[in-house]
């Protein structure tokens, strides 16, 4: 059934490109049903038919094989990058890591891929103690400058983003704020949020990134000592998890309101809080994140988890 849908998904964007409708591609040929089926993977053609088809498409075998070959190294690079961003999420980034590069050849084929690649390898080095983050920032630039060579990043709340530059944006945000700058942080941060807002296209995975760039923004506000304006994105942060059912975010929200309640001097609330993420990650696999929860308790409040 997969190779069907694969071959019928090829005949259908073929035809799209000629701008042919099913029944002008059917006609003299088979139904426009029996056309209809075949792009849905519900029906074999015959070679007769397909013959008549790739015909009228003005495709060879030799053709459509090619458009097949690349639709199938489209779909092995996505599900590559898919689960790169599962093991990253999960805390696993060795694993990560070793995926990335089976995919670094792969990734030159496109601007697109090699945009996902190049922020998926910063996403490896971007942690608190990280002896590459000016390494992982430069690879974020470069990673936006493949679509967007002019964007000047002090000003475009104006400027429409794809979701993989918004995405390359918002990971600069966390960057910024391991190496100490956390006002530029800041300050990129809330360009990133007013750009996202001003296009929020209705989309889950928009919503998913626009949650994963306020809790950066909140990481870098909270640096600052801005308390007040970190629990403000939290709480936005949260109530959009909620309204579009993405709770893989709650742990980590609700780790970011812990340590800003604990600096606010709310202690016992926090620790509350605190006690109830760090078993609840590693349920989930997230035994990285875990760590550093349970690190971050002791080495600030004293406790071990």
């Amino acid at each position: 059934m997969e190779d069907n849908n694969s071959l019928g998904s090829t005949i259908r964007l073929l035809r799209k490109e000629r701008h042919l409708t099913q029944e002008e591609l059917a006609e003299g040929i088979c139904s426009p049903v029996t056309v209809s089926r075949v792009e849905t993977g519900r029906q074999m053609p015959t070679k007769a038919v397909l013959d008549g088809l790739l015909s009228r498409l003005g495709a060879s075998t030799y053709q459509l094989c090619d458009v097949y070959y690349k639709n199938e190294r489209d779909s092995e690079f996505a599900r590559a990058a898919k689960r790169t961003r599962v093991l990253l999420h999960r805390g696993r980034s060795d694993e990560a890591r070793e995926l990335l590069d089976s995919m670094d050849e792969s990734s030159r084929e496109r601007p697109s891929y090699r945009q996902l690649y190049l922020m998926l390898n910063a996403s490896t080095l971007i942690t608190i103690d990280g002896s590459e983050l000016g390494r992982a920032l430069d690879l974020l630039d470069q990673a936006i400058r493949l679509t967007k060579p002019t964007l000047r990043l002090d000003d475009f709340r104006h400027t429409l983003l794809s979701p993989t530059e918004a995405e390359c944006i918002g990971l600069m945000v966390p960057t910024l704020c391991y190496l100490g700058r956390h006002a530029d942080a800041s300050r990129l941060g809330e360009e990133l949020i007013e750009s996202m807002d001003n296009q929020d296209n209705g989309t889950q995975d928009w919503a998913d990134d626009k949650i994963g760039c306020e809790l950066n923004l909140a990481l870098s506000l909270e640096q600052e000592g801005r308390y007040v304006e970190s629990l403000r994105y939290i709480e936005r942060a949260h109530s959009e998890a909620l309204d579009e059912g993405i709770l893989t975010y709650m742990p980590v929200i609700l780790y970011a309101e812990a340590r800003v309640r604990y600096r606010e001097g709310q202690r016992d609330e926090a620790l509350g809080i605190l006690r109830h993420i760090a078993p609840y990650m590693d349920l989930t696999g997230q035994h990285e994140h875990a760590a550093a929860v349970r690190n971050w308790v002791q080495e600030n409040m004293g406790v071990r988890l």
